[in-house]
């Protein structure tokens, strides 16, 4: 997926999910690590409401993996 910024044209990794019973933008963005508000910017289709459906399908970006690897180290060295 490419999104447009004020720097340019940015390429953003993700996948897609389909909404399942019980789903919310909360408890999608704790499964997949990722902010409802990103969820939001990246699913145009919920016009920025938080309402969604079972058999929606949702895009899901995906971290920077230096952040996700920064995340998990701090984590090893807490735990």
């Amino acid at each position: 997926m490419r999104v447009m910024t004020n720097r340019g044209t940015l390429k953003v990794k993700g996948r897609f999910y389909a909404v399942q019973f019980g789903d919310s933008l909360y408890t999608i963005s704790q499964r997949f690590d990722v902010s409802v508000a990103d969820l939001l910017t990246f699913n145009d289709q919920l016009n920025g409401l938080s309402t969604i459906y079972p058999g929606e399908i949702l895009y899901i970006p995906v971290m920077n993996l230096q952040i996700q690897a920064k995340k998990v180290k701090n984590a090893a060295r807490q735990g």
